[in-house]
C-alpha cells in the first residue's frame, strides 16, 4: 500500500473513531451498526466499512462536525477514497490497476476498437450493403454457436477474475472467516431491496441535503435493467418477439436510471464529493441508447450498426469489469455478508448465558 493510501486509511480511521463516540447518525445505514461493535478501526475494518457504505450522504448533512469544524468529518468522501484503495489493492492481475484511474478513456477506446473489428468481420462475411440496403436476419449476422461461444467465454473470464478478487477481499476483511449461507441470503435481500439506499427511512440526501428516493430508484433501474438485458442476450438470436421486447425493457430501464444518475452526479454537492460526472453511468448510457436504437431500427437494414455498437459496449464493460468500478457489486455484497455475520455473532454474545 502506498504512503498516500495509508494516509487515507488513517484519516478514515480517525473520522470513524469520532463518529463512534458521537453516534448521532445511528440508524441511517448498516455502517453505523457495524462501527458500534468496534472500539478501533484497522485497515481491514476501514476497507470493509468503505464498501459497506452506499454513499447515501445522510450522515454528512446530519453531522455537526463537518468542515469547517476542526474535526472535519466527511464520511461519504473518505469512504469513497477508501473504496478506490480496496479496488486497487485486490485487483487481479495487478498490472491492470491503472485502468481504475482511466476507466472512461479505456472504455470508449476499447468499445471503438471492438466495433471496428466487428464491422470488418461483418463486411467481410456479408458485404457493406447489409447496413443500408439488403436486410440481414439476426440469425445470419453471427453464427449462433460462435456468438454464444464468445459470450460464455467472456462471462467465464469475468467470473473467474471476480472470484479471485472477491476471495482476496473476503479473506482480508473477515480475517479468514468462513462464509455462512444464512448471511449470504440475508445479504442478497439487502441488495435486491436496496436497504442501504433508504437512509433509515428518509432516503438518500443526494444530490442535495433533502432525503429522497431518486437514487434508490435510479440505481434499481440500472441494476435490474442490466440483469434483464444480460439474461435476454443469452437467447441470441432472438427468435421470438417476447425476447426482443424484454431486451428493450432492460434498455429503457438502464436509460432512465443512468440519465437520472448522471444528472444527479452533476448537481451533487461538491463539498461532499468532488468527482463530478460519473463515467461509469456514461458507459451504461451508451449501452442503453444503443439497445433502444437497435429496437427502433430493427425493421430496417440499419439495425445491424446499432446492434454492433451494443455488442461492443457490452464487451468492453465485461472485459474491463475486473479492473473498474464494476467490481463494486462483488466487494459491496461481500461486505454485506460479513456485516450480517458480525451482527449474528454479536447477537449470540449478547444472549449467551
Amino acid at each position: 500500500m502506498l504512503q498516500q493510501e495509508k494516509d487515507i486509511i488513517a484519516e478514515a480511521a480517525r473520522q470513524l473513531t469520532i463518529c463512534n463516540a458521537c453516534r448521532y447518525c445511528e440508524g441511517y445505514c448498516d455502517v453505523w451498526d457495524a462501527i458500534e461493535i468496534r472500539r478501533e478501526f484497522s485497515p481491514h475494518d476501514v476497507l470493509h466499512l468503505a464498501n459497506l457504505c452506499h454513499d447515501c450522504r445522510d450522515c454528512f448533512y446530519a453531522c455537526p462536525y463537518i468542515p469547517p469544524h476542526e474535526f472535519a468529518i466527511n464520511i461519504p468522501k473518505i469512504m469513497k477514497e477508501s473504496r478506490m484503495i480496496s479496488y486497487k489493492q485486490f485487483v487481479f492481475p495487478k498490472a491492470f490497476r491503472w485502468i481504475l484511474d482511466r476507466f472512461a478513456q479505456t472504455y470508449f477506446i476499447l468499445t471503438f476498437l471492438i466495433f471496428l473489428a466487428l464491422m470488418t468481420y461483418v463486411v467481410f462475411l456479408h458485404g457493406a450493403t447489409i447496413f443500408y440496403k439488403s436486410y440481414l436476419p439476426m440469425q445470419l449476422l453471427f453464427p449462433p454457436y460462435i456468438f454464444l461461444l464468445l459470450e460464455y467465454s467472456m462471462y467465464a473470464y469475468v467470473f473467474i477474475l471476480w472470484y479471485i478478487e472477491g476471495s482476496k477481499y473476503w479473506k482480508y476483511i473477515s480475517k479468514g472467516a468462513k462464509v455462512e449461507i444464512k448471511s449470504v441470503f440475508k445479504a442478497l435481500g439487502d441488495v435486491f431491496l436496496h436497504k442501504n439506499f433508504r437512509g433509515g427511512g428518509t432516503g438518500c440526501a443526494y444530490p442535495y441535503d433533502k432525503g429522497n428516493y431518486f437514487r434508490l430508484v435510479a440505481h434499481a433501474l440500472v441494476m435490474f435493467g442490466f440483469i434483464i438485458d444480460w439474461v435476454g442476450i443469452l437467447f441470441y438470436p432472438f427468435v421470438s418477439l417476447s425476447f426482443i421486447l424484454l431486451y428493450l425493457l432492460g434498455s429503457l430501464m438502464m436509460f432512465a436510471g443512468s440519465v437520472t444518475l448522471l444528472i444527479m452526479s452533476g448537481l451533487a454537492d461538491k463539498n461532499v464529493d468532488t468527482e463530478g460526472i460519473s463515467s461509469f453511468s456514461g458507459a451504461f448510457l451508451l449501452l442503453s441508447v444503443s439497445g433502444i436504437l437497435f429496437f427502433l431500427f430493427l425493421p430496417t437494414p440499419t439495425w445491424t450498426i446499432f446492434f454492433l455498437i451494443r455488442v461492443s459496449s457490452v464487451g468492453s464493460i465485461f472485459l474491463l469489469a475486473p479492473f473498474s468500478k464494476f467490481i463494486h457489486p462483488i466487494f459491496r455484497f461481500l461486505s454485506l455478508v460479513w456485516n450480517r455475520q458480525e451482527l449474528a455473532m454479536q447477537q449470540k454474545v449478547m444472549h449467551a448465558p
